[in-house]
């Protein structure tokens, strides 16, 4: 079993915690990532709301990640390495009457820093594709050739581009496969979002 595997079996964290150390070997969610001007998953005005009141955002600057979040001091990372990946979410096995024509991805980050390893969950896969088209000076790594598939804003787009492939034979070879074991292998740090 990977440490990635032991580490996302841990309850996933929805706030900043006041000590950042108990944020290692931990997944932390997070509603948004901004870049510049780029704010995605890209959401109306209930989704800019909830974004400015209360989900935490991770903000991309040129050779660290901060986190914000209402009520919280900011955290900043200054990450020696980046692995970027998704992980697969069958949406229409906890949304009420979801609908969608196959799994959904989100991006995970594994972040690594001199002090802590952390994981940071964000509910969109174009997140993770435009952090490693636009990286700055972060150390990214795509572990899963994200950034090879067609640059897209959509992610339902980048899910159908992912979806063609077939999730599994899109990871094979990288030590991760344990990813296409369930349709939600999210399953040990999900909340439903």
């Amino acid at each position: 079993m990977t440490t990635i595997q032991e580490d996302l079996k841990q309850p996933q964290l929805l706030a900043i915690p006041d000590n950042p150390r108990l944020l290692n070997h931990r997944a932390l969610l997070c509603g948004t990532l901004v870049s510049g001007k780029h704010v995605i998953p890209k959401s109306g005005m209930m989704g800019f709301l909830k974004y400015v009141m209360s989900d935490i955002s991770l903000h991309v600057e040129t050779d660290r990640l901060v986190l914000h979040q209402q009520l919280h001091k900011n955290l900043s990372l200054v990450p020696t390495a980046i692995d970027v990946f998704v992980d697969q979410y069958d949406y229409n096995q906890d949304v009420l009457l979801g609908s969608h024509p196959g799994p959904i991805y989100r991006t995970l980050l594994h972040v690594v820093t001199p002090d802590l390893t952390c994981y940071l969950h964000i509910p969109s896969a174009v997140a993770g594709q435009y952090l490693l088209l636009y990286p700055g000076d972060l150390p990214v790594h795509d572990l899963f050739g994200l950034a090879d598939l067609p640059h897209t804003d959509s992610d339902y787009a980048l899910n159908d581009a992912i979806n063609a492939i077939g999730f599994k034979p899109w990871i094979q070879g990288t030590g991760l496969e344990f990813f296409a074991e369930s349709a939600n292998v999210a399953g040990h740090y999900h909340v439903n979002d």
